[in-house]
């Protein structure tokens, strides 16, 4: 049979015998046809120079489709594509848009045109956002109002759209996160060991009516309640990053009232009426003890640890958290992690090390959120107990959360 059409290997093009786009074609790259049929069957276009196009246009439209997605917040009046990490607090909103889009082949070119109609969720362990669909733009937004309960922190936000086709994200993001401060956080108290009379400094991030208590420490991680600075009827204090409590180192109830307290560990914790997440705590040393008007001789007691920080707090299963403090100077140390509603006793969560003699400087301990037997502890917030030299200190606000699947 005559040879009448040839195709080209690479290009998948096939074209009459005497079309001149073969004269660039390498005989080991041509392939004969004997018919149109043919040549179409095993999956060629017919060349746009000397054969009809409406074929090659029908693969054309054919072709696999690509989407496109922008996933981005505005927090606090910025938008999460000019700066991470944005802090929002309490009373303030949230916005969070899903833009989608594909492209089409129409007219002879390529288009790009919204999606419509589309199902989009977002999940966060904080926040119970709806599903929503896309609009005639393709955009599907959600407004959320922090409120004064929210726990303090980073939040993260996930994308799903449930597309199964290719999907690029804009800045190949799709997560978010934005940051809560603590609503109230104890800055320090002056003199840090007082002898008789201390300043509470603390930060306040809104308008609040706050109360303030004073307690000694009875034993580890035991307290009695001896004093009340301030009480939630006093009014409300303006948002400051200065405010000030000043103690006396007195008792003001009991048979002890108005006696100076002895020398020891104390603990202040400052709340609001928004639940475990408006407040915080901060222990207190007093060194002498006061007889008349004569003061006792300070207790110069050195301290080893300071500084204890969690990062990154909060933590899950599927991320892990670092616990870094600073020692002062050489001792024996033991540090491990337990829920902040057991005491410390018996088995532990998590031991890091246990009478271990460490250098002074910066040290940190790794913890994937898993117990001494390798298995997941519980959620919730945990605390960690570093002794060094026989001396306890105790830092609460480690939480661990849920997460999503990845």
């Amino acid at each position: 049979m005559e040879t009448k059409y040839i195709g080209n290997l690479k290009s998948k093009e096939f074209h009459k015998a005497d079309c001149y786009t073969l004269k660039n074609t390498y005989n080991t790259n041509q392939r004969p046809f004997y018919s149109k049929k043919q040549a179409l069957i095993k999956g060629y276009d017919p060349c746009g120079h000397c054969l009809d196009t409406k074929k090659k246009k029908q693969r054309a439209t054919g072709t696999k489709e690509c989407y496109f997605g922008h996933f981005y917040g505005i927090f606090n009046g910025t938008s999460t594509d000019d700066q991470s990490g944005i802090l929002v607090n309490t009373g303030q909103q949230i916005s969070i848009f899903v833009r989608l889009q594909k492209t089409v082949f129409e007219n002879d070119s390529w288009q790009v045109v919204p999606v419509q109609q589309h199902k989009v969720a977002i999940t966060c362990d904080e926040i119970d956002f709806q599903p929503k669909k896309t609009d005639t733009n393709g955009l599907a937004e959600w407004h959320y109002t922090i409120p004064a309960n929210f726990e303090p922190g980073t939040t993260t936000i996930r994308v799903n759209t449930y597309i199964q086709k290719t999907l690029i994200w804009h800045g190949n993001i799709n997560t978010l996160s934005f940051e809560v401060p603590q609503q109230i956080e104890i800055v320090k108290n002056e003199p840090e060991y007082f002898e008789q009379k201390t300043n509470i400094i603390f930060k306040l991030n809104s308008d609040k009516k706050i109360k303030a208590d004073i307690y000694r420490g009875l034993s580890e991680n035991k307290f009695s309640h001896i004093n009340n600075l301030r009480n939630f009827n006093d009014g409300i204090l303006q948002a400051t990053d200065n405010a000030v409590l000043q103690w006396d180192g007195t008792i003001d109830h009991g048979i002890r009232k108005g006696k100076a307290v002895k020398k020891g560990t104390y603990k202040i914790v400052i709340k609001g009426e928004n639940g475990i997440s408006d407040r915080d705590e901060l222990i207190l040393h007093k060194r002498g003890g006061i007889t008349g008007n004569v003061f006792a001789e300070p207790d110069l007691t050195e301290e080893y640890v300071s500084g204890i920080v969690f990062l990154q707090n909060p933590f899950s299963n599927k991320t892990k958290t670092d616990l870094n403090f600073v020692l002062k100077k050489e001792a024996t140390v033991s540090i491990h992690i337990q829920h902040v509603n057991w005491n410390f006793q018996g088995m532990c969560v998590k031991q890091f090390i246990k009478n271990e003699k460490l250098k002074k400087g910066i040290h940190s301990y790794n913890w994937s959120g898993h117990n001494n037997l390798g298995f997941p502890a519980p959620l919730g917030e945990y605390k960690v107990r570093i002794i060094a030299n026989d001396k306890t200190y105790v830092k609460t606000g480690l939480w661990k959360k849920a997460h999503w699947n990845l």
